[in-house]
């Protein structure tokens, strides 16, 4: 798993003009490429917490934002999977919040890379601050080569975790389920050298800028002046961030091509089904726009992969999305479960090459920090409806497929007024705006409470593995 990996960007089928990630393209020659695979919610918290459990966040009704937790009640597909009878391992960042750091996996190799606590809970929807200024022309201007950072420290050690733990279990009779889960390619935009050089004469496609930031929707012009984005860089300033993100990705795609040869190395690679994604996508530059938390299509695709060599080789073009992971896991290892919870669907039948696309719809929605109101967006086939619940009336449905820079606002179309009709029906399906907000306002509200207590008590989450040196070699 990567974090903030632009699905648009990283195609995984050797486009010209996107990342090199050769042993990802390899992977998806070997089994399924969904290539229009959204996130539930893009910021890593909420979407990790819908992937895991299968379910959205207006469902869970937790799990908000990057500080809010998910209750150890409610399953996640690690259960699932301890439940057959699988080790249940992650090395890399999860991004829980709260006193359980496992959610159903029996180990952690590494500790998390963010807050466990409510450090990080954001200030109310409308503040009059800008919450996220960082986000915008700071992580512009902290762009560079570097050989050495927290995130390249942190994944270095998330792989190293990862492929030890490998080998240990080349003579294991245990299955097992392994989560590994790097921070690349999540700002800061910086990368070791010998990956920005890959790049040194690419032609790196710019992207779309607006003439002026109040040209976009009242919900993106409001999360854009939070986050400090105007817009206002030069060309070559774009180009030279686009470079340093994609370098960023290769650099994610040798540490998978490593681990896969791990597997070969130990014997495991026929024996072990992989699967790849990222939790949330990367603006990087469009719509004058950096990171994610929007409805725009760079912010909410993600790569994602199902490979085994016994899976027939195919693409599908169809919309998915990260809680299909959990019922398509059901029924690909034929596993006993109560599904009446789960909200995705099984992707199962496509993987195995017995139909060729899904006809469901993906929903994706934000109730994060710097915005003054949430969005909820419905995707189907070519169009993607999104509305703004509660607030002026705004809306917007947009031809995905034949409009790339999704300028042009078809709520009005005649011609469009059935897939306006039908998506806007499945939004508002089961969904209580009031009460929602309610639940959510109230939650932030206690966290935000909490975390002022914290001069007296912090409390100590964070996960702090036990390297076990005592028992490994000849002792």
């Amino acid at each position: 798993m990567a974090d903030q990996m632009n699905g648009r960007m990283c195609p995984l089928d050797g486009s010209a003009r996107s990342a090199q990630t050769p042993h990802l393209n390899q992977l998806a020659g070997s089994g399924t490429n969904f290539r229009h695979a959204y996130c539930n919610n893009p910021l890593c918290t909420p979407s990790r917490m819908s992937m895991l459990t299968g379910r959205l966040i207006s469902n869970l009704q937790q799990g908000y934002d990057n500080s809010s937790q998910l209750s150890s009640e409610i399953p996640t597909f690690a259960h699932l999977f301890q439940s057959a009878g699988h080790q249940c391992i992650l090395s890399g960042k999860m991004h829980f919040v709260g006193a359980d750091q496992h959610h159903g996996f029996h180990e952690r190799l590494t500790t998390d890379i963010y807050p466990a606590d409510f450090s990080w809970v954001p200030a109310p929807w409308g503040s009059s601050d800008k919450t996220h200024p960082s986000m915008g022309i700071n992580a512009i201007q902290q762009a560079k080569i570097s050989e050495s950072n927290f995130q390249i420290r942190y994944d270095t050690e998330t792989h190293a975790c990862a492929k030890r733990r490998l080998m240990e279990m080349e003579y294991q009779e245990q299955p097992f389920f392994f989560c590994v889960s790097y921070t690349h390619p999540h700002s800061p935009y910086q990368v070791p050298k010998r990956y920005y050089d890959l790049y040194q004469d690419e032609d790196i496609p710019l992207p779309y800028i607006p003439e002026n930031m109040d040209k976009l929707d009242t919900y993106n012009q409001i999360l854009a002046n939070n986050c400090n984005y105007n817009g206002s860089e030069s060309m070559d300033t774009y180009r030279e961030v686009k470079k340093i993100y994609f370098a960023m990705c290769s650099y994610v795609d040798d540490l998978v091509g490593d681990l896969i040869q791990t597997l070969k190395d130990t014997g495991q690679y026929e024996n072990t089904l992989i699967v790849f994604t990222s939790d949330h996508g990367e603006m990087m530059g469009q719509h004058g726009m950096f990171e994610k938390r929007t409805y725009f299509e760079d912010s909410l695709r993600v790569p994602l992969l199902f490979s085994h060599p016994s899976l027939p080789a195919q693409t599908c073009d169809s919309p998915v999305s990260l809680i299909d992971l959990f019922p398509s896991f059901i029924d690909l290892f034929k596993l006993n479960w109560p599904q009446e919870a789960l909200q995705g669907t099984s992707l199962a039948k496509v993987i195995n090459g017995e139909c060729k696309e899904t006809q469901h719809t993906v929903i994706s929605e934000y109730f994060g920090e710097a915005i003054n109101f949430p969005f909820r967006a419905a995707i189907k086939g070519n169009y993607k409806y999104v509305n703004f619940p509660g607030e002026n009336g705004e809306e917007r449905l947009v031809d995905v497929a034949n409009d790339y820079n999704e300028l042009q606002n078809l709520v009005d179309d005649n011609l469009s007024v059935n897939e306006y009709q039908t998506l806007k029906d499945e939004l508002s399906n089961g969904f209580n705006y009031p009460h929602f907000k309610k639940s959510l306002i109230e939650n932030q509200k206690n966290r935000r409470l909490l975390r002022s207590l914290y001069a007296n008590y912090r409390p100590d989450w964070n996960c702090m593995p036990d390297y076990p040196a005592h028992k490994l070699y000849k002792r």
